[in-house]
């Protein structure tokens, strides 16, 4: 092989995908419903194509679970018996080009540059299933999850780019408990329609009201482990910021009054919201006592406050985020804009 010569790799991953906390019955209907919208979208290219690499459509089939191609292990499979899941695998053709690599901070380390290339085309492919799976948690927040995405063949490591979404979980939980905002189930191909269309998309970033207010949502799916809830509400913060802010100023009046004009007024807890901006500011600004990033102790009661705190923080801020975005994929709409008016004061009123 030369070492500038593209090289083109046929690559599979897998993953598995459960209906949540549902009854069995409900977990098959779940399941069911993903299948039938999943599976029609393959052929779909969803990785973005650069210089180094390209980017193929993405073929999905789903495995027979406990066939032939899926042998189940404990604990796997105690776990099927108790909560069905459905296994997907995802394949396609990457073309990598080594004349690329210079400048894009890719090393080849090792004798065996062809393995080396291959990974950068399995890159590619989580690159294609991570984005899938964010259309997914858009369309079904309140229904599927994934497992990490199991390169074929099975090889020990996972790539972490779609975990089993705690977050998410825990938004719904707490937009439930706080009556706000309305989480709905969308359309699997209306969500990906409307994604390929973000601006930015296709290069890669986030650019504009809607671009950056997507791109943050990507990034709470990964902020998922450890102290992750903190830095989750960060990023679902970013994405709340860039829709519904046009200034420095007043940044917590302009994010509660019109995140209530687009997702409905707040029916109980109504300084629920506004205490969450109060939060990230004291988190951002160094007001606020933080565990240590090495510490796995967690059987102090301050790191306990500190978690629990900054995870209602960032379940709530995730919720509004995610319910934001899903009216703008309703409303077939990429931009988003506010007007000031001005409402005359009778003299003397």
């Amino acid at each position: 092989m030369s070492d500038k010569e593209p090289t083109k790799f046929a690559v599979r991953a897998r993953t598995w995908a459960h209906a949540g906390m549902a009854s069995i019955d409900e977990h098959l209907e779940r399941l069911e419903r993903l299948r039938s919208q999943l599976l029609p979208l393959s052929g779909r290219v969803f990785a973005s194509a650069d210089d180094l690499a390209s980017a193929a459509a993405l073929q999905i089939r789903e495995l027979e679970v406990g066939g032939p191609e899926v042998t189940l292990e404990p604990p796997m499979d105690l776990i099927c018996q108790v909560t069905p899941v459905a296994v997907f695998e995802f394949s396609t053709t990457i073309e990598v080009n080594p004349a690329h690599l210079a400048g894009s901070g890719v090393t080849l380390l090792g004798p065996n540059k062809s393995s080396a290339l291959k990974g950068i085309a399995y890159k590619k492919l989580d690159e294609a299933i991570a984005a899938l799976a964010m259309c997914t948690y858009l369309a079904m927040p309140d229904e599927i999850h994934f497992f990490p995405t199991e390169l074929l063949p099975t090889q020990p490591e996972h790539f972490e780019s779609i975990v089993p979404s705690g977050s998410i979980r825990r938004a719904i939980v707490i937009a439930k408990e706080v009556n706000w905002p309305s989480i709905q189930t969308l359309s699997l191909q209306r969500v990906v329609d409307w994604v390929m269309d973000v601006p930015g998309w296709k290069d890669g970033i986030g650019r504009g009201r809607v671009g950056r207010g997507l791109a943050a949502f990507s990034h709470c799916l990964s902020a998922d482990r450890g102290f992750g809830s903190a830095v989750g509400l960060l990023w679902a913060m970013v994405g709340l910021e860039a829709l519904y802010c046009s200034s420095h100023e007043g940044l917590r009046s302009q994010l509660t009054e019109r995140s209530q004009l687009i997702l409905g007024p707040f029916v109980t807890h109504k300084k629920r919201f506004g205490q969450v901006y109060d939060y990230r500011s004291r988190f951002v600004h160094g007001d606020m006592d933080v565990p240590f990033a090495h510490r796995e102790r967690r059987d102090d009661e301050d790191v306990w406050s500190f978690i629990w705190e900054s995870d209602d923080a960032a379940s709530l801020a995730l919720a509004a985020l995610i319910a934001t975005l899903q009216v703008l994929i309703q409303q077939g709409s990429h931009d988003l804009a506010f007007q000031t008016s001005v409402v005359p004061n009778p003299r003397g009123a």
